[in-house]
């Protein structure tokens, strides 16, 4: 019999900074707490799935362990769809185990018995634009945010707004982006600015760290 109990977390590419600084949290309170912490993740993270690593995902089949008596998923982090798809996957047949959800709910990767733990899309990207203004003196700011289709992108140009127009700025469409949460669409919004396509702003609100 164990003495103590055994959390998995589930991420991706869990060296990133992000993922790291949540980890070391949920380690330091688990301390605390008598509580072992197994983490499950790969180490390439590509938007789209690569052939030549299928075999490394297959780690998330130990979400199948009986050892664990629950698990920390940190959502945002996985991007592939089809990692998304294995994840779901295995932890819908983890029924009688709590799984808490850091982050935005992602469309199809949900479960009806995730405990989402999330910060506010609206009140993040607000302090950040509060920043550029106030501290930097910046009025021509565009927001690159993620796929139209997902609240979250729309949340976080809520907090855009919130804070140009609090200051007296006119909120524009036209500064609006919706990309992809991956460095594609980051890529793509610089090569708009260098090529001439749009007139450089003074700033730039990339909502995820890919982009």
């Amino acid at each position: 019999m164990k003495n103590r109990s055994v959390y998995g977390v589930i991420a991706a590419q869990v060296a990133d900074i992000e993922q790291r600084e949540i980890l070391f949290g949920i380690i330091e309170t688990a301390q605390k707490m008598n509580i072992d912490i197994a983490v499950i993740s790969n180490i390439y993270n590509p938007n789209e799935t690569a052939e030549m690593i299928k075999t490394e995902n297959q780690i998330y089949n130990l979400i199948l362990s009986n050892e664990f008596d629950g698990f920390i998923l940190i959502s945002e982090s996985i991007i592939n769809k089809d990692v998304q798809k294995l994840v779901i996957e295995n932890l819908s047949k983890r029924k009688n185990v709590p799984i808490v959800a850091i982050g935005t709910p992602l469309p199809d990767f949900v479960l009806p018995n995730f405990h989402f733990i999330n910060t506010s899309d609206e009140r993040d990207i607000e302090d950040i634009t509060d920043h550029l203004i106030e501290v930097h003196g910046f009025t021509n700011i565009h927001i690159l945010t993620g796929y139209n289709f997902i609240t979250a992108s729309h949340k976080r140009v809520e907090g855009y707004k919130a804070s140009l127009e609090k200051h007296g700025i006119s909120f524009d469409e036209r500064n609006v982006f919706f990309g992809d949460f991956w460095f594609d669409s980051g890529r793509l919004q610089a090569q708009k600015y260098i090529s001439g396509k749009l007139d450089f702003p003074q700033a730039v609100i990339c909502c995820n760290d890919y982009m």
